[in-house]
């Protein structure tokens, strides 16, 4: 008897280890996902209310505009426009480049681009009925 006793106590040794492992384990995933929950709503909190570095740096943009820009100076210097459709494109161009400078030097701009984005819209587009 003394041996199957043995084996028994063993047995439920093993039962008890391997319970107590795997209350372990759902522990440790269930802080893991709180760790990952919570870090991603420090990170929302503090990414709340600013602006994405695209709508804060447009220097490519304007590095792109200025080029072509260049572009449209010397067609329009050596006369090499030949079409209509070259003159439309260089206004636009020239508008374009004027609204981006309007655009980046607005002090609400610079405060709060979202906000001076949302309210541009709201004073642009029709309101909802």
């Amino acid at each position: 008897r003394d041996p199957h006793k043995r084996a028994s106590e063993r047995k439920r040794k093993k039962k008890a280890n391997f319970a107590k492992r795997l209350e372990h384990a759902q522990d440790r995933a269930l802080k893991a996902k709180k760790r990952a929950i919570d870090k991603k709503r420090r990170k929302d909190s503090k990414r709340k209310g600013k602006a994405s570095k695209a709508l804060q740096d447009f220097s490519t943009f304007a590095d792109t505009l200025n080029t072509a820009a260049v572009e449209c100076d010397r067609l329009e210097s050596k006369k090499l426009r030949s079409t209509k459709t070259s003159a439309v494109k260089c206004k636009i161009l020239s508008a374009e480049k004027d609204r981006l400078l309007a655009v980046v030097s607005n002090p609400v701009y610079r405060s709060n681009p979202l906000q001076a984005i949302k309210n541009h819209l709201n004073h642009t587009l029709p309101s909802p009925m």
